[in-house]
């Protein structure tokens, strides 16, 4: 929820965010490891093809390990020659593997830094925070929350507990759980992701953005290959916000989406606009996806922490009496248009830009 009396006047210490690094070019090794990776095809194939329905395909074969031996002998030098982060380097390291695919331990995250820009009574997040969970390897989008207690009243009343206000320290049933279940969408769909679930409210409003830079901070600290940095909340009461569409036939009762991009107007913010073009081709991708879903751009004289990266958005999904049914469908939903903006390389810092 945001609280311009409350932001208004923070001037966060500034993180560093240096380009990522340009991938230098493949030489002479390309039509060696072309030559490879055909080679590698033919020795895959089956003898004889053969046609059977579906149902009775059953799990996919493992890979041949002619295959994969011909091509392990060929991307590790390869891998180096295209640079950090190429699609050949990501190949290498999976077949370094053994082909396997699952979600790596996450590594330890840093401590928070002190910062003596937050007011005398704000308290770090937590003594120790969780630390985040990762979701596939090199994350490209991190999700923090900054009101880390906002929940969702209808599941606080299903899991009986006080619902006079729309908080909760319960992280199942508020924007945490939402969080969650946004992370592990991208995942599914090929978009690797960290999510934190540091509380950064522990006083309630005072102090929350200031605590939320630092798990920020640590997030693009730890997880350098970050490009879209989403905080994540609800929407608050009285506040314009996008309805959830009529449930009925091709409807999954999503919650109505609120982008919010901070501006320059009252404290540096150098990527407001990277932000609000990002932010626009997420609403964009969204209509085509799922038309008449609504997601909406605001753009707001604040900070949010947006100056910390290109590619950094609050994202409000429902309010406080929207369902936790319908915030998971939106999360799920905001999931797959990310990944088709990914997949299209509209984002900053695509492409090594």
């Amino acid at each position: 929820m945001r609280a311009w009396w409350v932001r208004v006047g923070r001037r966060g210490p500034r993180a560093a965010w240096g380009a990522p690094r340009r991938a230098r070019p493949a030489h002479a090794l390309l039509p060696a490891g072309v030559a490879l990776a055909a080679v590698a095809a033919v020795l895959s194939l089956p003898s004889a093809p053969r046609v059977a329905p579906a149902s009775a395909l059953g799990p996919a074969p493992a890979p041949d390990g002619r295959a994969l031996a011909l091509l392990a002998a060929a991307l590790p030098a390869w891998a180096g020659a295209a640079g950090e982060g190429s699609p050949w380097q990501r190949l290498a390291e999976w077949l370094a593997g053994g082909g396997a695919v699952a979600p790596p331990a996450p590594p330890p995250a840093p401590p928070y830094a002190p910062s003596a820009a937050h007011p005398p009574n704000a308290r770090p997040p937590d003594p120790a925070p969780p630390p985040p969970d990762v979701y596939g390897t090199r994350p490209l989008v991190a999700i923090y929350h900054t009101d880390s207690t906002e929940a969702y009243l209808p599941a606080m009343r299903e899991a009986g507990l006080p619902a006079t206000a729309p908080f909760s320290r319960d992280q199942a049933v508020g924007v945490v759980q939402v969080g969650a279940v946004l992370a592990q969408a991208l995942w599914r769909l090929g978009v690797a992701a960290v999510h934190s679930r540091a509380v950064n409210d522990p006083d309630g409003v005072i102090g929350a953005y200031e605590n939320s830079q630092r798990t920020a901070q640590a997030l693009l600290a730890a997880y350098p290959s970050v490009r879209i940095l989403l905080d994540l909340h609800r929407g608050g009461a009285g506040e314009a916000q996008a309805p959830a569409p009529p449930a009925g036939a091709g409807s999954d009762g999503a919650a109505g989406v609120v982008l919010v991009v901070g501006t320059d107007d009252r404290l540096p913010q150098p990527h407001w606009r990277q932000n609000l073009a990002f932010a626009r081709v997420l609403a964009a991708a969204a209509g085509r996806l799922y038309p008449g879903w609504p997601v909406a751009v605001v753009v707001s004289p604040n900070q949010y922490n947006q100056e910390l990266s290109p590619g950094a958005l609050l994202v409000e999904v429902g309010g406080p009496n929207t369902t936790l049914a319908s915030a998971d469908a939106a999360a799920r939903r905001l999931a797959r248009v990310l990944a088709a903006v990914v997949e299209g390389g509209l984002y900053p810092g695509a492409g090594g830009g």
